[in-house]
């Protein structure tokens, strides 16, 4: 389905920006909302969100590649928070190699970083699940953050991989 990583990552911002054109339009009237939600389903997910989910429940390697893409690309649109939340409990129940572990510790320490959303308590789960020193040293650098919030965000996933 897709060449690289590149090119998923390229999909899911387009998508996502797709998404919010029409959300806002929805908004103001100028877009029927069984038109947006018809929609939904074809761009919220590379490949459509039903289908998308089922193959990630299989384990189907691509689509393993393309929750990973998902959650390092962090797109923020109509209930991407609880598609986020879904993949993060399903990603749970397949093994990952340990380069898959690196860059979802990479995506789980910019969202420390940057903001706490409704994905955050999945993400004690998966924090727990590809536990390293690598990754246990970046959220220890963050204990001593000179922000509240970052420390606070890096506590909560330390205390969640006990």
């Amino acid at each position: 389905m897709f060449a690289n990583t590149h090119d998923i990552h390229s999909q899911i911002r387009q998508n996502a920006e797709q998404l919010n054109e029409i959300h806002e339009k929805m908004h103001y009237n100028d877009y029927d909302s069984h038109r947006f939600f018809s929609k939904f389903d074809e761009l919220a997910w590379p490949g459509g969100l039903n289908e998308g989910k089922r193959r990630l429940r299989e384990g189907d390697p691509e689509e393993i590649e393309i929750a990973i893409c998902f959650l390092e690309e962090d797109p923020s649109f109509y209930r991407s928070s609880n598609i986020k939340s879904d993949v993060i409990r399903i990603l749970c129940r397949h093994p990952l190699s340990e380069a898959q572990k690196k860059r979802l510790g990479d995506a789980i320490c910019r969202l420390v970083d940057t903001r706490l959303g409704r994905e955050f308590i999945a993400l004690g789960r998966l924090a727990k699940k590809i536990d390293n020193p690598r990754f246990r040293g970046q959220l220890y650098q963050r204990l001593n953050s000179d922000s509240l919030e970052i420390r606070q965000r890096a506590q909560t996933l330390v205390r969640a991989m006990q």
